[in-house]
This record gives C-alpha cells, sequence and structure tokens, in this order.
C-alpha cells in the first residue's frame, strides 16, 4: 500500500516533467529513472515497516491496515500519506492548468485534460478521502467497532481508486484508449504468430 501510495506520485511527477522538461525528460535512461523511483518506493515502505515494528506493542487489534502500527508511528505513516496525496492533486492541478495553456484547441490534448481533471476527482475521492476519513475517526470515535465499520467504507473507496486510473484514460481518452488497444493488438499478434510457427513446425515435422 505504502510502496503504490508513492509510486503514484511520482507517475503525476513523471507526467508533469516530461511536458514541463521535455529535452530533460528524453534523455533521461529508462533503467535508472525507473530504478530510482522503485528503490524510492521501496526504501519509504519499508521505512514505516521498521518504523512500525520498533513501535509495535503487545495487544490485540482487529486485521486492518492502520491497526497494524500505532502511537507515533501511526500518526507519523498518516501525516506523510495525506502529504503524499496532496502532493499528488496538486501536480495533476498544475498539470491540468499547463496542458489547457498549451494548446486548448487540439483535441487529444482536450481529451488528455479532461481525464486530468476526471482523475482527480477520483483521486479526491479515493486515497484522500480514506486517509482524512480515517485520522478523523481516530481522533472522533471512541467505539472500536463503529471505527472498524468506518474503516471498512473506507477502504472501499480505496480500493476502487487502485483500478479507476485504467477506466478513467480508457473512457476520457481516445488518444490513451487507441494506446491501449496498440498495446493489446500487439500481444495478440503476438500470440498468433507464435501459435502459426509452432502449427508450421508440427506439420513440417510430420
Amino acid at each position: 500500500m505504502d510502496f503504490s501510495v508513492m509510486t503514484m506520485f511520482f507517475i503525476a511527477l513523471d507526467r508533469l516533467l516530461s511536458v514541463t522538461f521535455t529535452l530533460f525528460y528524453e534523455r533521461l535512461k529508462t533503467f535508472c529513472y525507473i530504478g530510482f523511483i522503485c528503490l524510492v518506493s521501496f526504501t519509504y515502505a519499508i521505512s514505516f515497516r521498521v518504523f512500525s515494528y520498533v513501535t509495535f506493542i503487545d495487544a490485540p487489534v482487529l486485521c486492518m491496515i492502520a491497526d497494524g502500527t500505532s502511537g507515533s508511528a501511526l500518526t507519523s505513516w498518516m501525516i506523510c500519506s495525506i502529504a503524499i496525496n496532496l502532493g499528488v492533486i496538486g501536480i495533476y492541478v498544475a498539470l491540468n492548468f499547463k496542458l489547457s495553456g498549451h494548446a486548448a484547441s487540439q483535441q487529444s490534448v482536450t481529451q488528455v485534460t479532461r481525464s486530468l481533471q476526471t482523475l482527480i476527482l477520483v483521486y479526491i475521492f479515493g486515497w484522500l478521502f480514506t486517509f482524512v476519513g480515517t485520522t478523523f475517526g481516530m481522533r472522533t470515535i471512541q467505539d472500536p467497532l463503529l471505527f472498524s465499520a468506518l474503516m471498512i467504507v473506507l477502504g472501499i473507496q480505496a480500493n476502487l481508486n487502485l483500478a479507476a486510473p485504467f477506466f478513467v484514460y480508457f473512457f476520457r481518452s481516445s488518444l490513451y484508449k487507441m494506446e491501449i488497444k496498440k498495446l493489446f493488438e500487439r500481444k495478440t499478434v503476438f500470440v498468433a504468430s507464435s501459435l502459426s510457427k509452432r502449427s508450421t513446425s508440427f506439420v513440417s515435422t510430420q
């Protein structure tokens, strides 16, 4: 979960970087660039797991993600998660204004802008809504069962947010839709050609 939250931040930053610093972005080495992102995301996730283990208390809890940590570790985790989600939304808003100012007349740019606007709303009611709601529940709700019920509802929002970007890009932007279709068509052609080669080689051996 922490890894995916951090990677979502880098994905948003990657899109802003590709638009703002195009030449610098094209010169980046893919292996080193992706490796750096994965390393930072992995380090962030592991750091909180270690911090949670150090501050762990021997007490019965319900099997939920937020109950795996307590005290200062839980507070730090929630603050960092909210800050990262606010950063993602801020980057997407900046990217939206950037694209709108470049070429609003181009249909492809307009469609990408609309998909970004939809993704911002999805992200607000997904990760950000989940973490803010959890923090609010921790401070105001004393009943463990009521808090668990709140976490279940908020968890649904978070899970929907994981799959939402694919549907947003596919249905709100024909540019992304075309590229996604090309990707699946290439896989289909590759599988078909592989099966054809196998059948040809089988016939030749008979």
